[in-house]
């Protein structure tokens, strides 16, 4: 069973990570995971003197004070609205981002990363390129993007997109693992682009084909045309009022060229849903 036992969250305690930190709590306290809270030590230069070497030793004591203030901070505001917070540890590493998250991944058995995201175009680098593009293209767990104004629910309605391959089974199955204790009702939706001569005929087949799987969880099958793929999907998940998007990743498929696109990549940042990305890799 693909449980949510153990989530990770990279914080730079900023509003966002405020934010992405108290939908990751959300998440641990209804599926009874533990929370990591994880800050990577910056370089060594000072970014207001560039030629000030700052000694390790006083950038790990700042970093952690930087840390124990925010989790002060996000007590007290669970204190104020009544929230009971899952079991939260704390990692203040030196190692760059990538190396740190296959770190506690391998060793501590880390089933789901949360990062979270602002919604403007010139974030992209920091949220899907350079630095952090292995977060989700490589990342050896599910990993869950959460919008800076995106605010906790509990999960009802998740909608997955799926192009009606073989791996579909394998999705639903994962998604319904991690979010069982939700019950939630999963939406699987096809987007029809051009040329797409998709039939009653094929999603039959797959509502045939996951049936086998005997699933918890409430399932809905259907497919709409957009000429866009993410914008599709993020409308038709909005209309149902969905509270989650996922979106399985396998090498060289329609998702995987999909995410290449700079216009779908702007219409991921737009979007104002909480967007589960898994790969095949996991």
């Amino acid at each position: 069973m693909y449980a949510i036992t153990s989530i990770l969250l990279p914080v730079d305690f900023s509003d966002v990570a405020k934010n992405a930190f108290r939908y990751a709590a959300g998440i641990a306290a209804k599926t009874g995971a533990d929370l990591n809270l994880l800050y990577c030590i910056p370089d060594s230069s000072n970014d207001d003197s560039p030629f000030l070497i700052v000694p390790y030793a006083d950038r790990l004591k700042a970093a952690k004070q930087d840390m124990d203030k925010f989790l002060y901070g996000e007590r007290q505001w669970a204190m104020e609205n009544g929230i009971t917070l899952p079991s939260i540890n704390t990692k203040v590493k030196g190692d760059t981002l990538k190396v740190a998250v296959e770190k506690l991944v391998s060793s501590q058995e880390i089933n789901l990363l949360v990062m979270g995201t602002k919604g403007r175009k010139n974030e992209w680098e920091k949220v899907l390129g350079s630095k952090t593009s292995y977060l989700i293209n490589q990342a050896p767990c599910p990993v869950l993007v959460v919008p800076a104004d995106a605010q906790y629910n509990p999960i009802q309605r998740i909608c997955i997109a799926t192009d009606l391959n073989d791996e579909s089974a394998f999705e639903i199955e994962r998604v319904d693992g991690m979010f069982t204790p939700y019950k939630p009702e999963i939406h699987f939706l096809h987007i029809r682009i051009h040329q797409d001569k998709t039939t009653n005929y094929d999603l039959n087949h797959l509502r045939e084909a996951i049936a086998k799987k005997h699933l918890e969880s409430t399932l809905c099958f259907a497919a709409v045309s957009n000429s866009d793929v993410v914008n599709g999907l993020f409308h038709y998940a909005r209309k149902q009022d969905c509270q989650l998007v996922a979106m399985y990743r396998p090498e060289k498929t329609w998702l995987a060229r999909t995410f290449k696109a700079s216009s779908t990549r702007d219409a991921i940042l737009k979007a104002d849903l909480p967007l589960l990305i898994i790969t095949n890799h996991q």
